[in-house]
């Protein structure tokens, strides 16, 4: 369990919170889920290949296994905004 705090739970938790948080604004170029969705996985994954190639940005350890993480965290982030925040007055 600590393997995965430390190395996968970080991966889900950041796209997550980025894409709820470039949410936030009502009038944005940002509006489409999609959109959202690419922008917070492009930063993850320029930063994870940046990680391959030695410069350390969030981390220093390349793992190709945290491209999956972006994706879910992305995901959840997704249906979370659709099943909960979709219900907010």
């Amino acid at each position: 369990f600590p393997v995965f705090v430390n190395g996968y739970m970080i991966d889900l938790l950041l796209p997550f919170t980025m894409y709820l948080v470039l949410s936030l604004p009502e009038h944005s170029i940002l509006s489409s889920r999609i959109v959202r969705g690419a922008v917070v996985f492009a930063v993850g994954a320029v930063a994870e290949t940046l990680q391959y190639f030695g410069v350390p940005i969030f981390g220093s350890t390349f793992d190709l296994l945290d491209y999956v993480m972006f994706g879910i965290g992305i995901g959840l982030a997704i249906g979370f905004e659709e099943i909960v925040l979709s219900r907010m007055p």
